[in-house]
């Protein structure tokens, strides 16, 4: 069926999805393999403990999981609080022990990795997404573990309604005190303390940092073989919204398109970036800002070219389909029913070859004008286009100069003042 994304009431997004003997789930891309955003080391306890430091240099060395190199300090050591904290660096970590074949790790870091001061580091390198929904490519909620297990989490419903979801009780028979055997494991049901409303604000778990945001990138990687994608998982906010409004511009000029390659190369390549961001102090209350290491997708892409590119797809929804992508995607030859469409102080002008040739080049140019300056403002293509349509009257403001001269006023004004409040007053900056 090729690259299908569907989205089910029951399971949200889904690859293919569709009922069977294993159960109704969401299928997701199987992933073999994890690269890491950062390391953990020994906390300032950890390091007081007699062969604490052997086991974790060991361990390192090994290529050991950090669960597996915690779990070895704690048998040995018998630590009270967690023997390892995590520290924020300029590299990716690839550990063998984090893969199902060990010796992918060995190749991403053979060809990818570069000599920095001795040490062998992943810096940069390319990625290839296999869907061209951002959601699949990075599946993210709110989650809140235990030791052991995934106790609580968010999904959306039909409807886009946030709830909390956990996993149900398994009855107890009181006759035989054996416990029911349910069919595909557990169900997911809303949490039932809190009726399934998920409020962040007056949830204590995540109040309490239990629950935070948990997402991961799903990719694969030129040069490394294998059926399974890889996964970088992240709690930032930053490096999650970022990598989201990359994929959404990269989508919006290539004509909804974010997997595969362009002329044959990778689009996008994951990096870091160190950069200052905000955040609560626990005990003041107030924001203060910090410098950190953070996960950074970049579009490694020729503009020039892609606006020019005749490989760009339309969207395979019939005509209304095709005329609600050309709106959104950047062309240099626009089909027949694709022209630029009459203003209404000109509909009774005669218009020459040369008159339409000059619109059609001022629509191109308008196009790439906008783009720039949804990139610059940080602004989803869909949420903005949604938003001129409600504010122009017009679904085709994007196919006639007058339309796309009015979204380049909007977004340059809102430029030259605050860009926040004005994305706020007008809901174009919705969080996940």
């Amino acid at each position: 069926m090729g690259n299908i994304i569907v989205r089910s009431s029951q399971t949200g997004l889904a690859i293919n999805d569709g009922p069977s003997v294993l159960g109704e789930r969401a299928a997701r891309i199987p992933v073999g393999g994890k690269i890491r955003s950062g390391i953990k080391v020994l906390t300032a306890a950890a390091r007081k403990l007699k062969g604490a430091q052997e086991i974790y240099d060991a361990g390192v060395q090994a290529g050991s999981t950090w669960d597996q190199i915690e779990k070895a300090i704690r048998e040995r050591c018998n630590p009270q609080r967690s023997p390892l904290t995590p520290r924020n660096v300029p590299y990716f970590t690839v550990r063998r022990a984090d893969f199902t074949v060990p010796e992918t790790a060995d190749r991403i870091m053979e060809i990818y990795g570069e000599e920095i001061d001795g040490e062998r580091r992943l810096l940069r390198f390319p990625v290839i997404f296999a869907t061209d929904s951002w959601q699949a490519n990075m599946p993210h909620a709110l989650r809140s573990y235990t030791a052991s297990q995934l106790k609580y989490w968010s999904e959306y419903t039909a409807d886009g309604d946030r709830i909390c979801m956990t996993k149900a009780t398994v009855h107890v028979d009181g006759r035989n005190r054996r416990a029911h055997r349910p069919f595909g494991g557990r169900p997911n049901v809303p949490r039932p303390d809190t009726g399934g409303v998920c409020d962040p604000d007056q949830c204590p778990e995540y109040q309490t940092r239990k629950c935070t945001l948990s997402g991961s990138l799903l990719f694969f990687i030129p040069g490394i073989p294998g059926s399974s994608a890889i996964e970088l998982p992240t709690t930032s906010y930053y490096s999650l919204q970022q990598a989201r409004q990359k994929m959404e511009m990269v989508a919006y000029l290539r004509g909804g398109r974010i997997s595969g390659t362009h002329d044959g190369q990778p689009i996008f390549y994951l990096t870091k970036s160190e950069e200052e961001v905000s955040m609560i102090d626990s005990e003041t209350g107030q924001p203060r800002r910090v410098k950190q290491f953070l996960v950074s997708l970049e579009a490694n892409i020729d503009m020039q070219r892609v606006f020019r590119a005749a490989e760009v797809r339309r969207l395979e929804a019939g005509a209304a389909g095709e005329r609600a992508a050309a709106a959104l995607t950047l062309q240099d030859d626009l089909p027949e029913d694709d022209l630029p469409l009459e203003d209404e102080a000109t509909v009774d002008s005669p218009e020459t070859e040369t008159d339409a040739a000059d619109d059609v080049e001022t629509i191109k140019a308008l196009r790439r004008d906008v783009a720039d300056l949804l990139e610059k403002a940080e602004i989803s293509p869909s949420l903005f286009s949604d938003w001129m349509t409600d504010k122009s009257k017009n679904p085709d403001w994007g196919r006639c100069i007058a339309g796309l001269t009015q979204a380049k006023s909007e977004l340059s004004e809102a430029l030259a003042g605050d860009i926040q409040q004005w994305k706020a007053e007008r809901d174009l900056d919705t969080p996940f």
